[in-house]
């Protein structure tokens, strides 16, 4: 089991700090991660451990976008490929009723552990999350397939309007 602490650095290898702000979804056994990758840790710091957060999930064409809104100050989103869940898991995930998602705040440069936030997620997005997975994996054959999805809507889709189009649940 590893163990993540602040002040240390992300410890799995294929989720290295590239020197660029970047946000990823690491894949779990019944939900997901955020890694939010900044450039500025120290100035997000405190906005991103006891800030006010929205969070909700924006779909379209069977593809699921995880918003987080810090009013006043900034939102990003994040694109699901469940198609990048090992295959012999994906039913589990699926089915699973887990609800903890863990956000990770790390410095970009260094990759080292800046902020960790657990937050709950309402049971109601769950369902719908479980619900436009099995959508996904059902429209999508491959998780190349599911990123050309992602592309297409990024051509037409800001982050706003994303944020406007779904119900938003405050922390």
């Amino acid at each position: 089991m590893m163990s993540f602490d602040i002040g240390r650095p992300f410890l799995i290898d294929r989720y290295q700090a590239t020197g660029q702000e970047s946000i990823k979804a690491l894949m779990t056994g019944g939900l997901f991660d955020i890694l939010f990758y900044s450039l500025n840790p120290v100035d997000d710091r405190a906005l991103f451990n006891r800030g006010l957060l929205r969070y909700g999930l924006y779909e379209r064409d069977g593809l699921p976008f995880f918003l987080i809104e810090f009013p006043g100050h900034f939102s990003f989103d994040v694109p699901l490929n469940i198609r990048k869940i090992d295959p012999d898991a994906v039913a589990d995930w699926v089915k699973s009723d887990a609800n903890g998602l863990t956000l990770y705040l790390l410095n970009a440069h260094s990759n080292i552990i800046e902020g960790i936030r657990l937050i709950g997620l309402r049971p109601e997005l769950i369902a719908q999350l479980r619900q436009v997975s099995r959508e996904q994996l059902a429209r999508y054959p491959t998780p190349p397939a599911v990123e050309e999805g992602f592309d297409q809507i990024y051509a037409h889709t800001s982050i706003d309007q994303m944020v406007r189009g779904t119900t938003m649940y405050l922390l």
